[in-house]
């Protein structure tokens, strides 16, 4: 950890304390899977502290050609010493035709500020999604899976995008469930909260409830700064 980074933020430090340290022999995931005979992953998640470049260094043939989403924990200050950043994990993974989807972002406060004073605090780390660019798949079989990760993480423009271009080569069952997947994202029309609130948008009334939406927002920010962020780090 570094020490003297992390000390500056408020609640923080224990987080990093070391309380035991022991030397292991590890191999890359490349040589792993095939020492395993594991020929396709595609999900990988990697929450290893500061280490997932390193890690993801020694899985070029996964990233290659199998991993289709791909689950990181990203840094955007150094809280391990000389560790790599968010921008060295997006590089390399871009470089593998992978996109950021999606990052939930997490906060911290300097212990300088009183504990009831409001502040936006620094963004330290976050987990990141990334998904492969399904025009860079070299197979259907591939994209169509690509899809149905998309689905999943909720990202359904995206895996609509991928359904809508995929060519006649697939097999009945694969196009079936194409086909599926297809009429479902087409067809959804999301949870009953969010037909009801289109409806009150729709309403006379749009004005008075989008006054009301606001003074809520400003609220449910002014509650976060007098609880959560008043801990010292905190998930916006």
């Amino acid at each position: 950890p570094n020490d003297a980074f992390v000390s500056r933020f408020l609640g923080l430090a224990p987080l990093f304390e070391v309380v035991d340290e022991r030397v292991i022999e590890t191999v890359t995931l490349d040589e792993y899977l095939g020492s395993q005979g594991v020929a396709r992953v595609d999900v990988l998640e990697l929450d290893t502290q500061g280490s997932e470049l390193e890690i993801l260094g020694g899985a070029a043939a996964l990233l290659r050609d199998s991993v289709l989403a791909l689950q990181v924990e990203v840094e955007f200050a150094p809280m391990y010493t000389d560790q790599p950043l968010f921008g060295d994990v997006d590089a390399h993974l871009r470089g593998y035709g992978f996109s950021l989807f999606d990052l939930t972002r997490y906060r911290g406060r300097r212990a300088t500020l009183a504990h009831h004073q409001p502040t936006r605090g620094q963004l330290l780390w976050g987990q990141a999604l990334y998904l492969r660019d399904h025009d860079r798949l070299p197979t259907t079989q591939q994209q169509l899976r690509l899809a149905v990760l998309a689905s999943f993480y909720q990202c359904d423009d995206y895996a609509l995008e991928i359904v809508d271009q995929l060519p006649n080569t697939l097999s009945s069952a694969e196009q079936a469930a194409a086909a599926a997947l297809g009429r479902r994202l087409r067809g959804g029309k999301g949870s009953i909260l969010v037909e009801c609130l289109r409806r009150l948008d729709r309403s006379p009334l749009r004005g008075m409830f989008r006054r009301l939406g606001r003074s809520w927002m400003s609220a449910a920010d002014a509650f976060l700064e007098v609880t959560r962020r008043s801990d010292g780090t905190w998930r916006d």
